[in-house]
């Protein structure tokens, strides 16, 4: 009975320590933030604020560690993703045209699509450069600018039991990706693909994939239910407004959870073999995430608007117009939507020889009604802030040379 006792003394002592490390060292770097930022720290609950930050520690024999560390974060809690899901959506397009075992299909090979409902039929494809559709430059502009247009093209190249087919062996079992980002497509029209058509240089078609139905999900507890928008009716000779609950149950739901795993699948591909992407596929994916619009002309050609860290929160707040440095990069994704903001990125720092994995989400919605007024620059400021304090504690504690860093600083050096 004693020996039981201690036992479990001692596994009490190892979760209390386990704990305690982790409030500790998140403490110390959130405790270190300005008034404001603080505030909403303390604040957290009214923000949605969610917090994953991840160290990485490199052992023998091409071993990884990771330890994570979290800050109010839970799974029921709903935070509207938005273009987050583009990066789970661009890795299976990829991982799809490598298990085709189709000689002719890859990235570059030409897609047409049939009309369906609200979607025009697809045919050309005036952005970018070739002028026909194609996955690598929808992949590109998704995660480079987070363009949408791209995202609903290759959803449609996936559908949507593809999709999550591949998220349900890769552990995400609970993600709910059904919505396409179609502003003209009312009620339920979205959730459904066209017949798409694969072509080869001879524009015979080489593969045809007929039109699909949405998928279906299991119900769930989780409350869907966040703010509320505003609706007008006719009283007699007059027009009321009156609030309705917003519910995003019909909408999107990956997990910052989700997001900081996949990011970890991605980048560690080759140490944890998880998703077994081609070295050449994940190393597109990988730069195209940490690339700026003007190192892809080809395929962005307005770089104007979109500038350097036009998506760069973590690091540099969104607010740089160009980085003249390129030792330090950010490989994130971002979803911006409804007063929600949400980023996950690999942060490393060739020079330094620093890097960590960080997400966020946060809601800056104060009056709480969808009108499109939200306060986002709170977000990039508290964002930016938060990065730059873990990428102090990180270059100051965490300092490791690793073969990976030096193979990212080739492929980033690359033209």
């Amino acid at each position: 009975m004693k020996n039981v006792y201690s036992s479990y003394m001692f596994i009490l002592f190892l979760n209390w320590h386990f704990i305690f490390s982790q409030n500790s060292i998140l403490d110390t770097i959130l405790n270190s933030l300005p008034t404001e930022s603080l505030e909403i720290i303390k604040n957290a609950g009214y923000y949605r604020l969610q917090l994953i930050y991840t160290q990485i520690h490199y052992l023998p024999k091409d071993s990884i560690h990771f330890k994570d560390y979290y800050f109010h974060y839970s799974d029921t809690l709903y935070n509207y993703p938005a273009s987050m899901v583009k990066l789970p959506t661009s890795i299976i397009a990829v991982k799809k045209t490598e298990t085709m075992n189709k000689e002719e299909v890859h990235l570059d090979t030409r897609i047409l699509m049939d009309s369906l409902f609200c979607q025009k039929a697809l045919i050309y494809d005036s952005l970018g450069f070739p002028q026909y559709p194609h996955l690598r430059k929808w992949i590109k502009r998704m995660l480079i600018i987070s363009d949408n247009q791209a995202y609903t093209h290759t959803y449609d190249f996936l559908t949507c039991k593809t999709l999550h087919g591949w998220l349900k062996e890769w552990g995400f079992e609970k993600a709910k990706i059904s919505n396409k980002f179609i502003s003209k497509c009312i009620n339920d029209s979205s959730y459904y693909t066209p017949t798409v058509y694969l072509l080869n240089n001879q524009n015979d078609t080489i593969f045809m994939q007929y039109q699909d139905s949405e998928c279906k999900f299991e119900e769930t507890s989780k409350n869907y239910s966040v703010g509320y928008t505003i609706k007008k009716r006719k009283r007699k000779k007059k027009t009321v407004k009156y609030k309705v609950a917003k519910t995003f149950i019909k909408h999107n739901d990956w997990t910052l959870h989700y997001s900081q795993q996949l990011m970890k699948y991605l980048i560690f591909d080759k140490e944890l073999q998880k998703i077994n992407l081609y070295s050449h596929h994940r190393d597109s994916l990988i730069k195209y995430l940490g690339s700026y619009p003007r190192e892809y002309v080809s395929a962005i050609s307005d770089t104007i608007n979109y500038y350097d860290t036009w998506k760069k929160f973590f690091i540099y707040g969104g607010k740089y117009k160009r980085i003249k440095e390129d030792t330090l990069r950010s490989i994130n994704i971002i979803g911006r939507a409804y007063g929600f903001l949400s980023e996950t990125a690999y942060v490393v720092d060739f020079k330094n020889n620093v890097d960590f994995i960080v997400s966020a989400s946060i809601y800056v919605n104060s009056n709480n009604i969808m009108d499109g007024k939200y306060n986002y620059e709170l977000a990039y400021n508290l964002f930016y802030q938060i990065s730059r304090l873990i990428y102090e504690y990180e270059k100051k504690y965490h300092q490791k040379r690793t073969n990976k860093m030096s193979y990212y600083e080739e492929l980033f050096h690359q033209k």
